[in-house]
């Protein structure tokens, strides 16, 4: 009874392999489908400051959503393809179980087996000889998995210490513009024993226009960030109009507040969707009002030339 399990062994192998290779290549074109919406997710991960500042969050989440339509069909079709090669490999399981039963009767029936032998036997057979077969086929993929999907999880359990929602309800009409920084200290979380800013008091009053100059690393960028609430400071307080930062509703705010980084950014899409980042309704005038105003209509109308 044991050589013929060795001998039927290849029967699973085949098909553990098939089953291996078909997951293989359905993993490969769902990865070439989700394209599109891993570009998204890289994109926004990269510019996360300039999506924050435009509050365009829900608007990536339905980019989001409406990229998954077109995986989503295709996943149909190949969940069908793969359904076909599974039901070809567990056929062939199917084969070496039968043939291990079959020699079992004839062993039990030619009495150089007794019955409970024999099935004793083929249960060992049927319980060890498949479990084998599927750990030896998915050993290197749970193993890359983990690699994988470790940091992933460790970065999705991290709790945000600034919530966009909090407070709710509280709206905002208009700003007279008047910015307070008092005493504020502030290190970044990843360089905590760097201080960036110590007992930083500074006040912009309302239409006024304010340079900070500075060597690099004098926490000029720093000053922004805190007035966005990327990050909130280790002591002091932010005020707008006479009001800390940290009770008005964080999204709302942000609205209120025009930012443009240091360094270009551009999304991977259109150059109109780029420059009508964060505004739902733009006109063709008002676009090209705007592309001349920036000195880059020649470029735009060149790039597709």
């Amino acid at each position: 009874m044991a050589l013929v399990a060795w001998a039927v062994m290849p029967f699973h192998f085949i098909g553990g392999l098939i089953q291996a290779k078909s997951a293989k290549g359905f993993s490969r074109d769902s990865a070439v489908a989700h394209h599109e919406l891993v570009s998204l997710v890289s994109d926004s991960a990269t510019n996360i400051r300039t999506i924050a500042s435009f509050c365009q969050e829900e608007e990536i989440m339905k980019r989001a959503r409406m990229s998954l339509e077109e995986p989503k069909r295709k996943s149909k079709r190949e969940s069908i393809k793969y359904g076909i090669i599974n039901g070809i490999a567990l056929c062939l399981w199917n084969i070496a179980h039968a043939i291990a039963l079959w020699y079992t009767t004839i062993l039990v029936h030619k009495r150089q087996a007794s019955f409970e032998d024999g099935i004793r036997s083929y249960q060992i057979f049927s319980l060890t000889v498949p479990s084998i077969t599927e750990l030896w086929t998915l050993i290197p993929t749970v193993i890359s998995a983990i690699g994988v999907l470790t940091p992933a999880f460790h970065t999705l359990d991290r709790k945000t210490l600034i919530e966009s929602e909090i407070p709710r309800g509280q709206k905002i009409e208009k700003f007279e513009g008047r910015i307070e920084f008092q005493r504020v200290k502030f290190n970044y979380p990843t360089r905590p024993e760097v201080i960036v800013l110590t007992n930083f008091s500074l006040e912009i009053k309302a239409g006024s226009r304010v340079a900070l100059i500075g060597p690099s690393g004098a926490g000029k960028s720093s000053v922004l960030a805190l007035l966005l609430r990327f990050y909130d400071p280790e002591e002091g307080n932010i005020l707008i109009d006479g009001k800390d930062i940290k009770e008005y509703n964080l999204r709302i705010l942000r609205t209120h507040i025009g930012f443009v980084r240091q360094e270009p950014v551009l999304f991977s899409s259109s150059i109109r969707y780029n420059i009508c980042y964060g505004i739902e309704h733009v006109s063709e005038t008002e676009l090209l009002k705007v592309s001349r105003d920036a000195k880059v209509n020649d470029l735009i109308v060149n790039s597709y030339k």
